[in-house]
């Protein structure tokens, strides 16, 4: 930004330039998990075996192993996956769209941190819920941002500052977004990390009925008004 032009051309590739710069304070920015997301993983009490698909720095996988769990991490982010190999976590480089993990093989998959949001398609994030099933024996738990608090808490007042003509600088925001009737993309400029982020938002209602387009039975952990809702998805 500042006075640059960003190139979204390519939203994957703006997306791993904020993840290369973000690795090294990832785990800085929130040193305890959030009581939530804490109540989420005890869900998860009966499995021994778990994936944590898009794991990153294994913030939540280190919790998850003091537990008691036997966890692997993958992320297709290396700065990010050797933050969490120094922290003794069994890590690997993967595309949650096409996983080099037998079928059946963990007794759950995890998506958390709203971290699908890093795959630009909704094809390219239907294939990755499918191949967490196809991973799974019985559940894949995965946690989106809640378009219905975001809309009237930070949408909603930006896009009136657009209207007024004092949109905040580094950020463009498609109009679909705001509107609720259709999802789109984000492009952030994080001043604090002069680094670009890519975003595809998308909502809990749609991702509820992906995972349960890929053979799973869903219930919420949270509420519709929670700032983000966590959806456990049982294999049928």
């Amino acid at each position: 930004m500042n006075g640059k032009k960003i190139d979204i051309s390519c939203p994957e590739k703006i997306y791993w330039k904020y993840v290369q710069k973000v690795a090294p304070v990832h785990d800085s920015r929130g040193r305890s998990l959030p009581g939530s997301l804490v109540k989420t993983l005890h869900h998860l009490r009966d499995c021994k075996s778990i994936l944590d698909v898009c794991g990153g720095t294994g913030r939540i996988a280190r919790y998850l192993v003091k537990l008691g769990h036997d966890v692997k991490v993958v992320d297709l982010s290396e700065d990010m996956l050797d933050i969490a190999r120094r922290k003794g976590l069994r890590v690997e480089i993967q595309d949650a769209r096409h996983l080099d993990e037998q079928k059946a093989s963990y007794d759950a998959v995890i998506c958390l941190g709203n971290s699908l949001g890093g795959i630009p398609s909704k094809d390219g994030r239907m294939q990755a819920i499918k191949e967490m099933v196809r991973v799974s024996r019985k559940y894949v738990i995965i946690d989106c941002t809640n378009r219905l608090f975001d809309l009237p808490v930070v949408w909603l007042p930006l896009y009136v500052r657009k209207l007024l003509g004092c949109y905040r600088p580094g950020l463009r925001l498609r109009e679909d977004v705001v509107s609720g009737t259709n999802l789109g993309d984000i492009v952030y400029h994080d001043r604090e990390l002069d680094a670009v982020l890519y975003h595809y938002v998308y909502s809990f209602l749609e991702l509820r009925g992906e995972m349960r387009r890929a053979g799973l039975k869903v219930t919420a952990l949270n509420g519709m008004l929670s700032r983000r809702v966590v959806l456990v998805g049982v294999k049928r």
